[in-house]
């Protein structure tokens, strides 16, 4: 992939083409272990520690937040049936036994695909308190998805391999979400590292480097890493709710996916792999063979796709924190335990049952901390919504991150904030204490009304996981496992008529001492409100008639 600038069209970009080039002919020099500690302090830091003063937003060069593949074939996708958009099990079995065409179709639409258009007839409106008039910008709308991303830039892209079966052929595949249909990359059954589990597909999730960098610079490496979890935790969530397998495989040896996919290792990354599985039926099992035989091993060449702006410079810090993760690659990523046994127990949440959320949900799902409102959240509700945060996750994936509660307005419980157990109702006390101004003043971004929303989420991990033997990959990995633990707590607040709206933008040092994580040695990762909210100037609509709802009160 060429790394200088592109020559554009009226689709936004030109053809790429994906040479197999490392970093050695790329020039891209990692960062040693002293310069990824450099680079993760400034990324914890003020925004002025993370952005130069001569800084701004490359507008000449926004990429789409879609990749296509021109020249490939293009396998029309089933859309996800009417019974499944609020169905769980039962319905999900129906749908599996009509071969795996079908319930591909209904994943992937159900957790990657396009889920409404949301329009702006006047233009973004924001305000904070050192303006409160709003500003209006040109009319726009959005498409979007089932998953929050900073910017709405959908960093992930999303790539099928199977062994096929009656309905598809074996095979490689990217799904095109704007269509929803699978473009075929390669025919015959997925070589070692892409091989599916039998009778189902396997998942690898990429994150091209230049996607959200020219918005977010150098942060945008942190970004992405969380961008790409809430994809994992939603496509977990729809399975959880249908009763499949996905089992969750952090990627430590990452070139060979890339490669196999036709993908550039030096500007991509291929941080995590999924294996999704519907329960055993008669029409499971491999068979595909049109084209081909489905037997000889599938080969990706390097097809040209469009969507591509400018690389990142290769001397970016994006460019060689990326590098780095190349350079510790391992079969493992090692992430060290959060030990949170033993703690004393200073309040108890409620014991709470109630059934995964479903896809209406995550479509419904709204981010609205512009216009959250005070009203105070039940007890039973918070106990709720922590259950679902730490619902197992199938797969060799530790318990990580862990969730810290700052309540400010909840029924049945001081203020303060609390580090939840792993048993989902034990609360250890950190710090006592209203921190909404706390909050509100560390975040970047001052429109956003952190200092009333009742509750707010930390997701919380090892301050000094970059120092361990994986080095930069566990960095990413921990920022990824923080996303699952977002959008599950998004969605799950959705269900009960209020936004989660998570937040990166914000200087985590005087959180994570007045907190009480920098003596525990942790910091905080990423922030998530949750309150009810006032209705946005804008319209949406879903692209599915029974995937509406969402909640607030005016």
């Amino acid at each position: 992939m060429p790394t200088g600038s592109a020559t554009r069209d009226q689709h936004g970009s030109k053809p790429r083409r994906q040479p197999d080039a490392g970093p050695a002919k790329t020039g891209v020099r990692p960062f040693d272990r002293d310069e990824v500690g450099a680079f993760v302090r400034r990324l914890r830091g003020s925004f002025d520690d993370i952005y130069p003063g001569s800084w701004q937003i490359d507008w000449q060069n926004i990429p789409s937040p879609f990749r296509w593949y021109e020249t490939a074939d293009q396998v029309d996708l089933p859309p996800m049936p009417r019974q499944l958009v609020r169905g769980g099990t039962e319905q999900a079995v129906t749908v599996a036994r009509r071969g795996q065409l079908s319930w591909l179709g209904a994943l992937l639409q159900a957790s990657y695909g396009v889920a409404g258009i949301r329009w702006y007839p006047e233009g973004t409106a924001k305000s904070s308190p050192e303006q409160p008039v709003p500003v209006h910008r040109d009319s726009h709308y959005q498409l979007r998805r089932a998953v929050p991303s900073g910017g709405v830039t959908y960093p992930a892209e999303c790539y099928v391999c199977t062994d096929g079966d009656a309905e598809l052929a074996a095979g490689v595949y990217h799904y095109n979400a704007t269509r929803h249909a699978l473009a075929r990359l390669a025919t015959g059954r997925p070589p070692a590292g892409l091989a599916p589990p039998d009778g189902g597909v396997r998942i690898v999730l990429t994150i091209p480097l230049w996607k959200n960098y020219f918005k977010y610079g150098d942060f945008s490496y942190r970004l992405a890493a969380l961008d790409s979890g809430t994809v994992v935790g939603q496509f977990a969530l729809t399975a959880r709710r249908w009763g499949w397998t996905c089992r969750v495989s952090l990627v430590g040896t990452e070139q060979p996916l890339l490669r196999g996919l036709g993908l550039d290792p030096s500007v991509e990354a291929a941080p995590v792999v999924l294996d999704v599985r519907p329960p055993a039926t008669d029409t499971t099992g491999g068979g595909g063979s049109l084209p081909g035989d489905g037997t000889r091993p599938a080969a990706v060449p390097g097809l040209p796709w469009r969507g591509a702006m400018e690389m990142p410079d290769r001397s970016s810090g994006a460019r060689r924190m990326h590098a780095a993760c190349l350079a510790v690659a391992g079969e493992t990523v090692d992430l060290p335990p959060i030990p949170l046994d033993g703690l004393p127990a200073d309040a108890q949440l409620p014991a709470v049952a109630s059934a995964p959320p479903s896809v209406a949900d995550a479509w419904a799902r709204t981010a609205l901390g512009e216009q959250y409102r005070g009203t105070p959240v039940g007890i039973g509700d918070v106990a709720t919504w922590s259950a679902e945060v730490l619902a197992p996750l199938d797969g060799s994936v530790p318990t990580h991150p862990r969730c810290l509660l700052i309540a400010r307005s909840v029924s049945g419980l001081s203020t303060g904030a609390y580090l939840l157990h792993g048993d989902g109702r034990g609360l250890t006390r950190t710090a006592e204490g209203d921190f909404g101004a706390l909050v509100q003043r560390c975040l970047f971004g001052s429109y956003m009304n952190f200092a009333q929303v009742p509750l707010i989420a930390v997701m919380v991990g090892a301050a000094d996981v970059h120092c361990g033997p994986s080095g930069a990959l566990a960095y990413r990995a921990q920022h990824l496992l923080a996303g699952v633990l977002a959008q599950r707590l998004s969605v799950a607040a959705t269900r009960d008529g209020l936004s989660g709206h998570p937040v990166l933008g914000f200087v985590s040092g005087p959180l994570d001492d007045a907190l009480g994580l920098a003596t525990r040695g942790l910091t905080s990762l990423l922030l998530v409100g949750v309150g009810r909210y006032r209705r946005a100037l804008y319209l949406e609509s879903s692209t599915h008639p029974v995937a509406t709802g969402g909640g607030g009160d005016s």
